[in-house]
């Protein structure tokens, strides 16, 4: 027969054994990976999903593939694309040819050698002129002139060499030509101008006569151009 004092040491083995079997299954659980839980089907369509990225709250945004995609663009003659090089803007050769007078008995003379068209900004690369007054008058000087839009005027001065003296027709003649970088807006007159000085004794001297060219190019301009000023 089991006394009182070993019935309790017996209890108290069985508990201690119960502990040690509760302490060993809650080790196993925790070594033991989390099990990854498949997703619930729900049998519901996946909806997209719109950001809205403002620039106070901006949501990070990562592109996965940064490489540039080739993109084929077909131009047909019915219904073209309009395309445009920026790197190399489309530009119309430009040539114009004058003849004019000073008037005898005037200090002066000028005209208009081009109005610059609506669109476009003249690009002037060289000028050249000839320019004849009668003995004993002499040239003083010969220019461009340029109108901008605020109403002002530019005359661009050009260099002239000493005049060649014709004696059978007593008349001296002045030629030059020379390269320039002038720029005329759209809508701008420029005209080429002749001065004289008065002679010694007050007069003026007869008719002369100024034959100039000009020569460069139109580009566009304007809108997405650029301003044509």
């Amino acid at each position: 027969m089991y006394t009182t004092r070993s019935k309790a040491l017996g209890n108290r083995l069985i508990f201690i054994l119960s502990l040690s079997i509760v302490f060993s299954v809650t080790a196993i659980s925790l070594a033991q990976p989390p099990s990854s839980v498949p997703p619930v089907n729900t049998g519901k369509p996946t909806q997209d999903v719109n950001v809205t990225n403002t620039e106070t709250n901006p949501v990070p945004v990562t592109v996965e593939n940064a490489d540039p995609i080739s993109t084929i663009i077909e131009n047909d003659v019915s219904d073209p694309v309009p395309t445009f090089d920026v790197d190399r803007q489309r530009i119309d050769p430009f040539q114009e040819i004058i003849n004019f007078v000073i008037p005898a008995g005037s200090q002066s003379g000028e005209e208009v050698i081009v109005t610059v068209p609506e669109g476009k900004r003249l690009v002037i690369e060289y000028v050249s002129a000839t320019i004849t007054l009668p003995n004993p008058s002499v040239l003083r000087s010969v220019g461009v002139r340029i109108p901008d839009s605020f109403g002002n005027t530019t005359i661009h001065k050009m260099p002239f060499p000493q005049g060649v003296l014709d004696e059978f027709n007593d008349e001296t003649s002045y030629s030059f030509g020379a390269p320039t970088k002038f720029y005329a807006a759209p809508g701008r007159s420029v005209s080429i101008t002749a001065n004289r000085p008065r002679l010694s004794n007050g007069a003026i001297g007869g008719e002369g006569t100024v034959i100039a060219t000009i020569s460069g190019f139109l580009v566009p301009c304007g809108g997405d151009l650029g301003p044509c000023e």
